[in-house]
């Protein structure tokens, strides 16, 4: 390498689509301002709804390092988050990508929390749902609890990274479909938050809940069965924790000519 010659990774030649002859120029990294927020919350303050949207925008735009996400991430792990700052936590998150849209009036869909590895109900309970004349065009996400999750056993069988044009053409044949989220980007925050929290083996209660209903109210969800696995190497150990995660499970609904709204069961 010559005087004033720079080299680069091959991920970073990649990333920032260089040529060779390309002028650069260096500077000290910028601080992310929404790293504060994330301070606070290690010494427990709460978390409102435009710090948490700009954690997850900041996510996104590949403002953080793995570091400062799994710092996030422990940060709210536990009972950490209140149930406003889930709410703020599932907006958040929706919001970071794409929704989709029905013009039907009943949108199906079941999520397993997991935690458990070997859940195979779902290739059977959609196709049951979609034969019976429902809605259920399935999200799938990559598994945390093991390499071989629902999305990647149906993948060996049928095409799941779906563009949202086959989405609606496939369900207005047969109902429903399968679909990996991160093909259409349906709260793309949350994939790169799964990956780090598959590294850490951490899913706090409000990631776990924000993460299931984000993606859900993204897809365009009416109504949501969610099924709970209890044990001890399952996210929800105990019967108590299991009443207390299906207190603060959150369901939006829209009322007509106002703004969406969130009610807590």
């Amino acid at each position: 390498m010559k005087s004033g010659e720079a080299g680069l990774s091959e991920s970073a030649w990649m990333d920032l689509d260089a040529k060779e002859g390309n002028e650069i120029s260096f500077s000290h990294v910028q601080p992310v301002n929404s790293m504060g927020s994330i301070r606070a919350k290690m010494y427990s303050k709460q978390l409102n709804d435009e710090s948490l949207k700009n954690i997850k925008n900041d996510i996104v735009k590949g403002e953080y390092s793995n570091i400062k996400i799994a710092a996030f991430i422990t940060a709210c792990a536990g009972d950490n988050l209140n149930i406003q700052e889930i709410i703020g936590l599932t907006k958040a998150t929706e919001g970071s990508g794409q929704s989709l849209s029905w013009q039907r009036k009943i949108v199906e869909d079941n999520q397993c929390v997991a935690g458990l590895p070997g859940n195979r109900t779902t290739p059977i309970v959609v196709s049951i749902a979609a034969a019976f004349g429902l809605t259920i065009p399935k999200t799938l996400s990559r598994s945390i609890t093991s390499p071989a999750g629902t999305a990647d056993c149906l993948e060996t069988m049928t095409k799941i990274d779906l563009s949202i044009k086959q989405i609606q053409k496939v369900v207005e044949q047969e109902n429903g479909c399968f679909v990996l989220d991160g093909s259409i980007e349906l709260s793309p925050a949350d994939d790169i938050i799964i990956l780090l929290e598959r590294s850490l083996d951490v899913a706090g209660e409000g990631q776990m809940i924000a993460s299931v209903l984000s993606k859900k109210i993204a897809a365009g969800f009416k109504h949501v069965v969610i099924d709970i696995p209890i044990g001890k190497t399952a996210k929800v150990r105990t019967d108590e924790d299991d009443r207390k995660t299906k207190i603060v499970f959150l369901c939006r609904r829209k009322s007509n000519g106002h703004q969406d709204k969130y009610a807590i069961y």
